[in-house]
């Protein structure tokens, strides 16, 4: 925000200079530069935020940011898998995608999460995974089904990684194993 301004209103100098018009303008930015809708709204909630604490302070008659509406985030809804898809998927996948594609298919973890599984976050005994997510960092304990488990218990133990062929290639190109997916 304040690269803008100083970029396109060097004239204001202090918080209370802000105006609806240069606001908007910034806003406007933001949608020409196609920014998701989630994103967009973030950056909305921050600025009418600190206006709003720091707006009284620094002189500021009225919180420019207030009244801008909020986007749509795009929801998008999407259609699971049958059983008989995920079934035929299961059929054509080779063995180095087979156990990765099933712990996918049975946690819905992301891909690199599953690639990178390690052998410390599989409780076979008490017949669960407990894994820090990448996307959001939080822990997720996520029950094991049956065909996961017995695909887990087949598996050698070579290192650190449940599925090492996988994390080898993830590390060298996170893009190899949506490759052999779509192929």
């Amino acid at each position: 925000f304040l690269k803008f301004i100083e970029a396109n209103f060097p004239q204001a100098q202090t918080m209370s200079q802000i105006t609806r018009r240069m606001t908007l303008a910034w806003m406007k930015n933001l949608d020409d530069k196609g920014m998701s809708g989630a994103s967009y709204n973030t950056k909305l909630s921050l600025m009418k935020g600190l206006f709003e604490k720091l707006g009284a302070q620094a002189g500021v008659p009225v919180n420019p940011f207030n009244g801008i509406p909020y986007h749509e985030k795009n929801t998008m809804h999407r259609q699971p898998f049958t059983q008989a898809e995920l079934n035929a998927i299961l059929s054509k996948c080779d063995d180095l995608l087979r156990p990765v594609f099933l712990t996918a298919m049975c946690t819905a973890m992301r891909r690199g999460d599953c690639a990178m599984l390690k052998w410390e976050s599989v409780d076979l005994e008490h017949g669960f995974i407990s894994v820090k997510t990448s996307k959001t960092g939080e822990l997720a304990e996520i029950p094991l089904f049956p065909l996961l488990r017995a695909e887990l218990e087949k598996l050698p133990r070579k290192g650190i990684y449940v599925f090492p062929e996988a994390a080898a290639m993830y590390k060298a190109n996170l893009m190899g194993l949506t490759w052999r997916f779509k192929k």
